[in-house]
């Protein structure tokens, strides 16, 4: 007897939770998504490593999900996500 797979959370990810995340946000999980680090998302967008760390918790949490399965939803999700990061010049600052 096949035993049955648990259900996929990041399936159920309601629309409304990603129109929730914030344009930095959405920048991170896009980093994410391309298998970045966060001490290099930090050094790219020249911020502090807990400041992106902070960020991937939050995006995290507002998409009802555990930080560590982030980067598997930002995978999936990588065309709603930016293509272009913008330079650190014109990120809002934190």
């Amino acid at each position: 007897m096949a035993s049955k797979m648990p259900p996929d959370p990041l399936v159920n990810i309601p629309d409304n939770a990603f129109n929730k995340l914030t344009d930095d946000q959405r920048i991170i999980c896009a980093l994410v998504a391309r298998a970045m680090t966060s001490k290099a998302i930090a050094s790219l967008l020249d911020i502090g490593l807990r400041t992106v760390e902070l960020k991937r918790s939050k995006a995290a949490s507002t998409l009802g999900i555990e930080t560590d399965v982030l980067i598997i939803w930002a995978a999936r999700n990588m065309n709603r996500l930016p293509d272009e990061i913008p330079s650190p010049s014109t990120l809002p600052a934190v």
